[in-house]
């Protein structure tokens, strides 16, 4: 009965957050649903390109001294997933992922008559925007994992003479071009942290050659983790909580899997269990 209901508030939450592509209601994230190991760590986020988006493509529709408070959000909202221990905003690192917040489109003010009311008129704005999950590869270049859009339009009803200074005003506009960026933005990093969730894979030693550890696992899911956050565990056979060693600077070829033995608490031997930490986050 319990997991039935789950499987219904889960289905409820999808519907919410993916059932209409231009106006999704927004679901806040509370409590993590469901994850099966501890929490991605860390997350970076990047507002380099937002900044520059902000005073160049979109600055007559949307203040760029907005980029704060936008990455701000996006943090914050993120954070409430659960799905990353730490979230660093402006750091980019090549261990972590990276989160890329992006304006992709600002439309309006539009004018909208009230065939009912001809003393007040509706003003639109509509927005786009973008979150791009990305990491760095061990050679500097970027690897782009998967992006999170969303799509809104604000309506507010005024009276006509409003409907008339609105579009002369540019601090007006400003605000409420950010109110329908920041639901945007709110609705995609609520989706992208539900899109993570941590799980493992298990595998083990198939042979040992001093500090080089040769590893039988699905090479399919560790492929899809950033290759600087490959790592695998050699795991007590009874408590696979207690990681006896680590085995880094995985290789990858042709479905074997090799890598430098980390001693910690006990010698790697041939049979040992391992584990490798990943994510279900579809390319």
């Amino acid at each position: 009965m319990v997991n039935f209901l789950r499987l219904i508030s889960v289905s409820l939450l999808t519907m919410l957050i993916f059932g209409c592509a231009t106006g999704p209601q927004v679901v806040y994230v509370t409590d993590a649903q469901e994850v099966t190991a501890q929490a991605l760590e860390p997350v970076s986020i990047d507002g380099g390109k937002l900044r520059e988006e902000l005073s160049k493509t979109y600055a007559s529709r949307l203040s760029p001294d907005k980029g704060d408070a936008i990455l701000s959000m996006v943090s914050e909202q993120i954070a409430r997933t659960k799905r990353f221990t730490i979230e660093k905003i402006n750091i980019s690192t090549g261990k972590n992922y990276i989160i890329e917040p992006h304006i992709e489109e600002l439309k309006g003010p539009e004018v909208i008559n009230i065939s009912t009311d001809p003393t007040r008129k509706k003003v639109k704005f509509t927005a786009r925007v973008r979150l791009d999950v990305k990491s760095i590869e061990p050679n500097g270049s970027e690897r782009k994992h998967k992006s999170f859009s969303d799509s809104r339009v604000n309506e507010i009803r005024v009276t006509a003479k409003e409907a008339k200074e609105i579009p002369g005003d540019i601090s007006r506009q400003s605000d409420l071009f950010y109110e329908t960026v920041e639901t945007g933005f709110k609705a995609a990093a609520n989706s992208l942290g539900m899109a993570f969730n941590p799980s493992f894979t298990f595998g083990t030693v198939t042979k040992v050659n001093g500090r080089t550890a040769h590893i039988s696992i699905d090479t399919a899911k560790l492929a899809k983790m950033p290759a600087m956050k490959r790592k695998v565990d050699v795991v007590d056979d009874k408590d696979q909580n207690r990681v006896i060693a680590v085995i880094e600077g995985i290789n990858i070829d042709s479905g074997s899997v090799t890598g430098t033995i980390f001693e910690k608490s006990g010698s790697v031997s041939e049979g040992a269990k391992v584990r490798a930490q990943l994510n279900d986050l579809s390319e």
